[in-house]
């Protein structure tokens, strides 16, 4: 690509993405509206009095997107250790099926005198509460699918975090199937939105060699944070108390709190910056990244293939959800279908 034609690249980008603003703020006529656009704005700090770059920034890139992986791990197993424990059905009656075998649910007696304070639940509303979580992970990611490219991979992620965290806090701070439930739903909604974006965000930031040995990783974290949410449980059912499910449950947070701090000092990806025409910043991401000048041979190529590819992207009018739909030499159902499908068993297998 010719100089000539990378800036008239670069002035149609800023122009697109001037007119999407500006569309996207005339049509913004109340605070909601105002505020859900600021959501984007998150800022980045300095340490030592310079961004990070080289080798500290894509490590901490790494390490915080490996941290979200392991959240999401702990988020999808930790309940499945809690059901039975009997602090948690005195708190959550309506989670508890009533079972012959469970003498929580009768009296000194046993069969058939009742214990009408407890197990007041059954199947239905035990599988309810911990399945609505699902319906909140899709909700987010519906939500990062729309407004994800508008806010950034950073402030989706950011956001999506700070949900978790009010989320876990209605989760262990319950006493009452309502609340509980309620907090899972927005406990998902934000997993949704973390999940449905690290990935992209670690990805664009790491070097085409790296991203199938991230990939893998990531799997592995997940894994990784299933295993753990175990060990938390175990070891807090040796306790006494309502402890012994409320500190796993908010334990979640440790994780969530972690990738909200270390994002206050990373960047956003250098082709989400291309993308909304902010074309200086992105070639400083990327001079950060590669740990070379801006002006450098490998800076600049880079900027290139980058460009290239968005150019390739938008020559047909921008996306369209139909082109996932449809093969070519893109294959772009063969893609969506083993990415769905992957998901789908991952899901289904209990994890």
């Amino acid at each position: 690509m010719s100089l000539d034609e990378k800036r008239e690249t670069t002035n149609r980008d800023e122009i697109d993405s001037s007119s999407h603003d500006t569309k996207y703020n005339n049509g913004s006529k109340n605070w909601f509206f105002r505020m859900w656009a600021r959501m984007g704005n998150l800022p980045e700090f300095k340490v030592g009095g310079r961004f990070l770059q080289g080798k500290q920034l894509n490590n901490a890139i790494a390490l915080i997107a490996s941290t979200g992986f392991l959240m999401f791990g702990y988020d999808q197993g930790v309940l499945s250790g809690l059901l039975t424990l009997d602090s948690f059905q005195r708190d959550l009656p309506l989670m508890t099926p009533l079972e012959t075998s469970n003498s929580l649910c009768w009296t000194e007696e046993g069969p058939p005198h009742r214990d009408y304070r407890y197990c007041t639940g059954d199947a239905n509303t035990q599988a309810a509460g911990v399945a609505v979580y699902q319906i909140g992970c899709f909700v987010g990611a519906i939500v990062i699918l729309f407004y994800g490219e508008y806010w950034g991979r950073r402030s989706s992620t950011f956001w999506g975090s700070s949900i978790m965290v009010i989320a876990t806090i209605m989760q262990a701070a319950s006493h009452e199937y309502g609340l509980f439930s309620a907090g899972r739903i927005l406990s998902g909604i934000g997993n949704g939105m973390v999940t449905s974006t690290i990935p992209t965000w670690q990805s664009e930031c790491a070097r085409p060699e790296k991203r199938g040995k991230l990939i893998i990783l990531s799997g592995a974290l997940i894994s990784g944070g299933v295993m753990i949410s175990y060990w938390v449980a175990y070891g807090f059912y040796f306790l006494e108390g309502s402890v012994r499910w409320r500190f796993p449950v908010m334990f979640q947070s440790f994780f969530t709190i972690i990738v909200m701090i270390g994002l206050l000092w990373l960047p956003d990806s250098p082709r989400w910056l291309l993308m909304r025409g902010r074309t200086a910043e992105a070639r400083n991401v990327t001079s950060r990244l590669l740990g070379k000048p801006e002006d450098d041979p490998e800076v600049l190529q880079e900027m290139n293939i980058i460009e290239s590819a968005l150019k390739a992207q938008n020559s047909g009018g921008g996306f369209k959800f139909q082109e996932l739909l449809q093969n070519g030499p893109s294959q772009n159902l063969r893609r969506t279908a083993l990415g769905m499908l992957s998901q789908f068993l991952q899901q289904m297998c209990g994890e």
